[in-house]
């Protein structure tokens, strides 16, 4: 697998911190922390998907591995 940009592993990591999270709350939390717009913040969790590392479904976001397998 293709590795992470810095920006897609700052949404990754949110994402692995709170599994099931909505794509609006990452955005939400984005948006606090790195004055991101909507727009960035939906095409960096598309690009993660992309990648295969990420696995949308109903209940929220969830990352196919685990923060400690992909830093290894």
């Amino acid at each position: 697998m293709e590795g992470l940009s810095e920006a897609e592993n700052r949404v990754a990591r949110i994402i692995w911190d709170h599994p099931g999270i909505s794509s609006m709350d990452v955005w939400h939390i984005c948006e606090e922390l790195y004055g991101w717009k909507k727009s960035t913040v939906f095409t960096l969790i598309r690009r993660i998907r992309d990648k295969g590392y990420l696995l949308p479904q109903r209940s929220g976001l969830t990352m196919v591995i685990s923060k400690d397998e992909y830093y290894s």
